[in-house]
């Protein structure tokens, strides 16, 4: 499919399916926290706890990118936010991307959500693209 015939994904569903995905990140992690082992979530919701409580921060990162990954580079090419918002994230031919690429791209969106601007980059790239979809060398088209 030639880049010309591409329609991008409008930057309100990207940005809305992202907020999704975030409310879906923390709300799966504490319940398969509480599912397979509901003491270290009590004992991590103790403030006095200091053995357990840094342990949080990167398992949930780690959760995060595995949950974008692994859902980015199904066959469905969507997390679920994107899903509900009837986009989905292709490479820059329009086909499905790899779970490496999908990494890549969850990188370079950690990097955008450091920078703040990267999510301006749509605004101002002819494939409206964000700084993380540049360095993955990725799109965010609607579904059909």
């Amino acid at each position: 499919m030639e880049l010309a015939e591409f329609h991008y994904g409008a930057f309100w569903r990207r940005a809305v399916g992202f907020l999704i995905d975030s409310v879906g990140y923390a709300v799966l992690f504490v319940l398969l926290l509480n599912v397979f082992s509901p003491q270290f979530v009590m004992v991590a919701a103790d403030t006095s706890d200091q053995v357990l409580k840094p342990i949080l921060g990167p398992l949930f990162f780690v959760f995060m990118w595995l949950y974008s990954a692994i859902w980015e580079s199904s066959r469905l090419q969507a997390s679920p936010g994107k899903w509900l918002m009837q986009v989905k994230v292709t490479d820059i031919s329009g086909n499905q991307i790899s779970f490496w690429r999908a990494t890549a791209r969850f990188w370079g969106k950690q990097l955008s959500l450091l920078i703040v601007v990267g999510f301006c980059f749509p605004f101002f790239t002819r494939r409206k693209q964000a700084l993380h979809d540049l360095i993955a060398r990725t799109l965010v088209v609607p579904t059909k």
